[in-house]
């Protein structure tokens, strides 16, 4: 996706706008409330594609550390490093294991899986012209991640 830096500009400020918003939202209120508005916030970052998520402002409570494609062979993990970093934000920050447990089951695990899917999909359209050999990667990587991801979610 190239767009005009004007563009990418405008979207990060524009998301900075609405994260500062969504934290603030639950500033006060119920931990319930303040829960919703997490996973709102979350849910917003996960949905965007993987190029504007890596330009994100990393607000706290949300924890923004990732291995990248640590278990991908090296050209594979370069190649999907940013959709690498998304999912592994989801599972961070949504999973039993993270300290925010913003949808630790597994119905949210595959949704994060599944844009982890999408995203590499789309690197594969957009810089490799939907190359059998990159959708094939992608693929594979998606069946890995759904039959391991269990044991780390």
């Amino acid at each position: 996706m190239n767009q005009p830096r004007f563009i990418r500009k405008a979207i990060t400020a524009a998301t900075t706008a609405v994260l500062s918003l969504g934290l603030l939202a639950g500033t006060g209120t119920s931990a319930e409330a303040q829960g919703r508005s997490l996973r709102a916030t979350a849910d917003h970052l996960m949905n965007l594609n993987a190029a504007d998520f890596v330009r994100q402002p990393h607000v706290a409570p949300f924890d923004w550390g990732n291995n990248g494609c640590n278990a991908m062979p090296g050209p594979q993990a370069r190649r999907f490093h940013i959709a690498c970093v998304q999912h592994d934000f989801g599972y961070r920050n949504y999973g039993g294991r993270s300290h925010l447990k913003l949808g630790p089951d597994e119905e949210t695990r595959r949704w994060i899986d599944e844009r982890f899917w999408h995203e590499m999909r789309r690197i594969c359209i957009d810089q490799h012209a939907s190359s059998g050999w990159c959708l094939t990667e992608a693929a594979t990587s998606y069946r890995v991640v759904r039959a391991a991801g269990r044991y780390l979610y």
